[in-house]
């Protein structure tokens, strides 16, 4: 009989010399494979029934010594074969390299401490190159937004664009062609669709690849077996799965898309939503984290970059922390796009008629890079929408805001719009914030052709006048009431004052 010393150089290890070793218990002391669980170390059974629960979903593989004895192979085993006693614990054996990554993967959640493992820690020394080397700068696929062996995140509202905007960064990667403005370098991408069926995807892209500069649309050869599009509509298609006693697993489709990625050489894969492979609790920020993970090792293993597509909150106040969840979602991620409609109130922050239509009519989309690890942070850059939903890539110079607005503008505006009522009417009669009623705002709106502005508006700016030396305090006269203040207005505000 082997002995717990002996297990220490064994390459496999049945599931009863595991738990032996795993617990430092010499072997035949304790039985894992048809003895009493009652005489198990504290955790063992935990331990045991994930074990088992990997066993059957095939993600740790089991090998016979002699399969003529023992002609149950790992692709044959079925739940009879799951009980205690069974034939194939004694004889089926586990890589031990495979063990190792199974505690790795498992450390935390079955409630056993590191310091019982047998196995030792990956880990390496700090070389004198780390400092003295300079290191090699991070890798993108779209350069600097999406950075290769990381997870990016793109976040919109429903309907903002997210899914063509995601298509059409696919075929500037493919095609080698900046995508607003970003650079990307000619290389193979996978669009996996989840909430749109292949036709739907096959109209879209080819709607996107028309709406290209014509000296572009030649380049059509170029993307032929370049975007691969992996059809998942209607299918179930997890990365992490809930197991019994709460442990989270790696489904084998998310270890099979990592094998696809790299046998194909995939720079960058589009998940198009992030939600559709999410059977866990969004907002609970442990089990966010776990997905993140997922994708964090296909990024990794396949040396590619993650772009996982997801959905706003209906109310996203905090804009560096926009993705619905969790707010791990985020935190895991290395870099973050938000796309949002820009407000109709914005229009004259822009330059150019056809870019103030389009905000009045909710056509101008914003690309803010609201995540940035791994590079200084992109300018943000602006998209139209046009015939059939495409997104169209407004020119740097137009898109650029006006310039900054004076914070007091509006005030300044409407105190404008007060003194030349007040000028012509009751000049130079003094003025309280309580004669402004609704009338005297109508009034002023009629004269200043402006409509949208109540008494509020002009009794605030009235003060503000007052604060910056536009108006003063009228000496008290009788009659005037005693707990209200009168004022003279002293001048106007300079019409280049005022950005309107």
């Amino acid at each position: 009989m082997s002995t717990l010393a002996s297990l220490k150089n064994e390459e496999k290890l049945s599931v009863d010399e595991f738990m032996c070793l795993l617990f430092k218990i010499e072997p035949g002391k304790v039985s894992f494979n048809d003895g009493d669980s009652k005489d198990w170390p504290s955790g063992a059974g935990l331990i045991f029934v994930n074990l088992m629960e990997n066993i059957k979903t095939k993600q740790l593989q089991v090998a016979f010594e002699n399969q003529e004895s023992n002609p149950f192979l790992n692709k044959q085993l079925d739940e009879s074969l799951f009980s205690k006693g069974a034939p194939w614990l004694k004889d089926g054996k586990l890589l031990k390299t495979e063990l190792e990554e199974w505690c790795a993967k498992n450390s935390g959640k079955l409630q056993v401490s590191h310091a019982t493992y047998p196995f030792n820690p990956k880990f390496y020394y700090l070389s004198k190159e780390w400092l003295t080397k300079k290191p090699p700068e991070p890798k993108f696929c779209i350069n600097p937004l999406v950075p290769i062996g990381a997870v990016t995140l793109l976040n919109a509202h429903g309907g903002t664009g997210k899914s063509i905007f995601a298509l059409k960064m696919a075929i500037h990667i493919a095609l080698g062609l900046p995508i607003i403005g970003a650079e990307t370098y000619g290389e193979k991408v996978a669009y996996m669709s989840l909430e749109d069926s292949a036709d739907i995807v096959h109209h879209r892209i080819f709607k996107i690849f028309k709406a290209l500069p014509k000296k572009y649309q030649r380049l059509d050869e170029i993307v032929d077996n370049k975007i691969m599009i992996l059809d998942r509509y209607g299918l179930p298609t997890y990365m992490a799965e809930k197991q019994q006693y709460g442990n989270i697993s790696t489904p084998p489709f998310a270890e099979s898309l990592s094998t696809l990625l790299m046998e194909h050489e995939i720079k960058c894969v589009f998940v198009d939503t992030l939600v559709r492979t999410n059977p866990l609790n969004e907002n609970d920020n442990a089990e966010m984290g776990r997905l993140l993970v997922t994708y964090e090792g296909i990024a990794k293993a396949a040396k590619c970059g993650v772009v996982l597509i997801h959905h706003l909150p209906k109310v996203n106040l905090n804009r560096s922390y926009s993705a619905r969840g969790a707010s791990a979602i985020t935190d895991n991620a290395r870099s973050a796009l938000l796309l949002q409609t820009v407000p109709k109130s914005y229009a004259r922050r822009f330059a150019g008629e056809k870019i103030k239509a389009a905000i009045l009519e909710e056509r101008l989309i914003e690309v803010e890079h609201t995540k940035h690890n791994y590079s200084a942070k992109y300018p943000n850059q602006y998209l139209m929408k046009i015939k059939g939903g495409i997104l169209q890539e407004v020119s740097p110079a137009s898109s650029l805001p006006a310039p900054a607005l004076d914070p007091d503008s509006a005030q300044k505006q409407r105190y404008k719009e007060l003194y030349d009522w007040w000028d012509k009417t009751c000049k130079p009669a003094a003025i309280t914030k309580n004669k402004i009623s609704d009338e005297v705002a109508e009034a002023i709106r009629q004269l200043a052709n402006v409509d949208r502005h109540g008494k509020k508006k002009y009794k605030n700016a009235l003060e503000w006048a007052f604060n910056n030396g536009f108006a003063e305090n009228a000496p008290r006269q009788k009659g005037w009431k005693p707990d209200a203040d009168y004022y003279i207005l002293k001048s106007p505000v300079d019409d280049t004052q005022a950005p309107f």
